[in-house]
Parts: C-alpha cells; sequence; structure tokens
C-alpha cells in the first residue's frame, strides 16, 4: 500500500479510466495474438518443425549434401 500512495502521490494519472476501458478490448487481441503465436512456436519446437537445416541458405544445402 505504501508504494500505491507515493505512485498516487508523485505520479499524475496519464489516462482515465474510460480511456483504459476502451483500449482493454484491443489489449486483449494482442494478447490472445502474441499467446498463439508462442503456442505454434513451442509446437513447433516440440515436433522439431523448426529445425535449422530448413532455412534454405547456401551453407546448409553444402552441409546437407556432405
Amino acid at each position: 500500500m505504501r508504494v500505491r500512495r507515493h505512485f498516487v502521490a508523485n505520479w499524475p494519472q496519464s489516462r482515465s479510466a474510460s480511456s483504459l476501458q476502451g483500449r482493454w478490448k484491443i489489449l486483449k487481441v494482442e494478447l490472445y495474438e502474441w499467446h498463439c503465436a508462442l503456442r505454434q512456436a513451442k509446437n513447433w519446437y516440440k515436433s522439431g518443425s523448426n529445425a535449422v537445416d530448413e532455412i534454405s541458405t547456401p551453407i546448409s544445402r553444402k552441409a546437407r549434401s556432405n
């Protein structure tokens, strides 16, 4: 509580409650997209789909041919 009192006393409120409520829907969408990307990356890691040799570079093609 002491930290909150200090914050309220020394920092002006940058946004009103209604402006934060209006932004909440957008934040939820952005969080959902981030969550889906994280879940997909974990699935790729578990399945091996993110293997480095899938990147088409001259070095990886040469390494595969040996």
